[in-house]
């Protein structure tokens, strides 16, 4: 329900990035890699009728796991 009111974290981090444009190329870069996850997600949704695993069961982590994550995806 959150990624449909657009309050989940996916929409979060989009906003902040449009915020920030020192961010360049690679918030633009996280940006589409989290606006095709809200695409997929939607696509999810619409065949299983629940949210996506990673959404459903999503935990907050430790800061310096949550930076690894974020920065892998950013090489």
């Amino acid at each position: 329900m959150t990624v449909l009111n657009g309050l989940d974290r996916f929409h979060l981090v989009i906003d902040a990035i449009s915020r920030l444009p020192q961010l360049g190329a690679k918030g633009a870069k996280l940006k589409k890699l989290l606006e095709d996850k809200l695409v997929e997600h939607r696509k999810y949704i619409d065949k299983n009728g629940l949210d996506m695993p990673e959404v459903r069961n999503w935990k907050w982590k430790k800061l310096t796991q949550l930076n690894t994550t974020i920065m892998a995806q950013l090489t």
